[in-house]
């Protein structure tokens, strides 16, 4: 699938842009916009074409549910049903799509029975583009939102092709007032020149480095599944690469979805802020999948009373919230573990907040990554089984010597491991890059402080950096053909 989307997005990329520009400044702006739904629709079809049915009537089903929120919204009871029938709908979906195989599987596990059922097919995007739609229901309903979005604008909203494989999850009153602003038509060269180098450099990290770690990983995780015992060495080669795997395979997809959507001169949420430089599991989450982190906090831990009933609540809350998170990447009981986990540890990290008079930034992001490290083999192993079985050849100290570590670690597994890490922990993120430039909504408090820190931005419009970028992104093309899917489609 992947590489499919990749010939689709280099092939068409410079046909959508020029049919774009052409169609909004010869047609207007309004069939500009319906040309961005036929190609986001053509997008999400090019991986299984029977899933246009789907989403299509998701959005008709929640543009009704929510016409009726707004017509009967001085009638609060009422509204409250559309608003609770339009969330089964919703969440009835996921369920069946997402999670009726594992209910199923923990029935016979539990129960001794034999249910057989078909294999139903995740649709790619289902969890992204259901919690977008919920979050547009509630806020209408909390908001008493009297006027509805144009239809057109609102299935451009949930369909708009560079957030449908893996997100972010956006939220309507961010991205639908840009659809209709005067300049979305007028060619923009500064958008679309740092676009398209963001792109490149995002295409640069997935290919060539988030799929060189997945091949490492893969391997040793899928022999860890069957049975097979991994080495001390084996063990954290694994751990490490799938650590900058899903570091640089979800930074790589968040900002070339920034870079696309840029060159159409719109703005995407950010979800993904140097996450690795955190110097504690609150901050982690700040910076990690921020899209999700906003929607759990505001459509979940704050409904659920968030900090507002005692401290012994919000820890609740906070775990509750963090269990559900872990449930909504995928339906398996290593998703729910490692979601437990780290609401275990958030609660932790609450309870003894402002407890600790010294602190020492370096040793806080050396613990916190640490902690990282670990609870992402539970979020990759195929099982509980096969994590414990990591964990113990992590922690199993006998019979290591020089001798294994020159014969089980290749030198290049080395380079690109100091390579991934001079880039995850020292040189800045694309915000610090492009300080100064629009390229993406930031949402969280500290991020935006971070940001301000910075003291210049780094990019210029020269001949050099145009050479480096042109080198990546050739290097990225190149490195193609042995491209993985991106891991967060399939949540």
């Amino acid at each position: 699938m992947l590489f499919n989307s990749y010939v689709f997005i280099l092939c068409f990329l410079p046909i959508a842009l020029i049919g774009f520009y052409l169609i909004g400044n010869i047609f207007g702006q309004r069939k500009a916009i319906y040309w961005l739904i036929a190609l986001s629709l053509i997008f999400y079809s090019w991986w299984n074409y029977k899933f246009i049915i789907l989403i299509l009537t998701s959005v008709g089903v929640n543009y009704a549910f929510g016409s009726l929120i707004i017509r009967y919204n001085r009638t609060r009871s009422v509204a409250k049903k559309c608003l609770v029938a339009g969330l089964i709908f919703n969440l009835g979906l996921l369920a069946y799509f997402k999670y009726f195989n594992f209910f199923i599987d923990n029935v016979n596990f539990l129960f001794s029975t034999d249910v057989h059922i078909y294999k139903i097919i995740l649709p790619v995007g289902i969890s992204f583009y259901t919690f977008t739609q919920i979050s547009y229901l509630v806020d209408l309903y909390r908001e008493k939102v009297l006027t509805n979005y144009r239809l057109s604008s609102y299935l451009l909203f949930v369909v708009y092709f560079p957030h449908l494989l893996s997100g972010p999850i956006l939220n309507h009153k961010e991205m639908i007032p840009q659809y209709d602003h005067k300049n979305l038509i007028s060619f923009n060269l500064k958008n679309f020149s740092i676009g398209l180098s963001l792109f490149a450099l995002a295409l640069f990290k997935k290919v060539f480095i988030a799929d060189y770690f997945s091949g490492i990983a893969s391997p040793l995780f899928a022999a860890s599944a069957e049975g097979s015992i991994l080495s001390f060495f084996e063990s954290w080669v694994a751990s490490i690469s799938y650590t900058f795997q899903i570091y640089f395979d979800f930074s790589g997809y968040s900002e070339m979805a920034i870079g696309l959507s840029l060159m159409f001169n719109v703005l995407i949420p950010a979800n993904f802020f140097s996450p690795y430089k955190s110097k504690s599991l609150e901050q982690f989450w700040h910076r990690w999948h921020i899209s999700l982190s906003r929607f759990l906090r505001d459509y979940l831990y704050i409904p659920l009373g968030g900090n507002r009933k005692g401290k012994r609540r919000q820890l609740f809350n906070l775990l509750v919230t963090m269990l559900l998170g872990g449930l909504w990447h995928g339906a398996a009981w290593t998703f729910v573990t490692w979601g437990g986990i780290h609401g275990i540890l958030l609660m932790l990290n609450h309870a003894f907040k402002g407890l600790v008079k010294y602190k020492i930034s370096f040793l806080q992001g050396v613990v916190t990554f640490f902690i990282i490290i670990n609870t992402w083999v539970l979020f990759r192993a195929e099982s509980l089984n096969s994590a414990v079985s990591i964990y113990t050849s992590m922690y199993r100290f006998k019979g290591i010597s020089i001798l294994s570590f020159i014969q089980e670690i290749p030198i290049y597994f080395i380079v690109m491991m100091f390579f991934a890490s001079i880039i995850s922990f020292y040189l800045p993120n694309i915000y610090q890059i492009y300080k100064g430039y629009d390229i993406a909504i930031i949402t969280y408090k500290d991020n935006i402080s971070d940001l301000e820190k910075t003291k210049s931005n780094k990019w210029r419009n020269s001949l050099l950096w145009a050479f480096v970028v042109g080198l990546l992104f050739a290097i990225a093309v190149l490195s193609m053909g042995d491209a993985s899917d991106f891991l967060y489609f399939q949540f």
